[in-house]
């Protein structure tokens, strides 16, 4: 009998229920990324860690590469991100952020680009200890 991933947490997704379709012989589940969005995603690519979050979260974290990335108002796990502070830490520029928890913050553009900063810290901690934003 094949495992069950459903209620599993995969970096930034929450396995929820398998959708009855098939990718190259897996079974594909039906995901809730922490940004809120849906994607489906084979059983196969979360177990490999090769999908951990929505197509959405993946286009944000692309943008981000740019050497000045015009980011505001898109969503990275539970933030959405604002405009730049005009200072830095460790020469990494400072972005406003807001939490889906409606918290304020201030995040660096080098923990958003290695996906450090998923949420305000007080939600990061609550995050981290249901297993969010680790490979398994």
């Amino acid at each position: 009998m094949a495992e069950n991933l459903a209620g599993s947490v995969f970096m930034w997704l929450t396995a929820e229920e398998k959708t009855g379709e098939k990718y190259m012989n897996s079974p594909i589940y039906r995901c809730r990324c922490l940004c809120g969005r849906e994607a489906e995603v084979p059983a196969s690519a979360l177990r490999s860690g090769q999908g951990g979050c929505c197509g959405n979260c993946v286009r944000t974290l692309q943008a981000l590469c740019g050497p000045e990335p015009e980011v505001e108002g898109m969503k990275l796990a539970c933030l959405t991100l604002g405009r730049p502070t005009g200072k830095k830490v460790r020469n990494s520029p400072l972005y406003t952020a807001t939490c889906s928890c409606g918290a304020e913050c201030t995040v660096t553009l080098s923990a958003l680009r290695c996906a450090k900063a998923i949420a305000c810290p007080s939600c990061q901690v609550d995050l981290a200890a249901k297993g969010y934003g680790v490979r398994k």
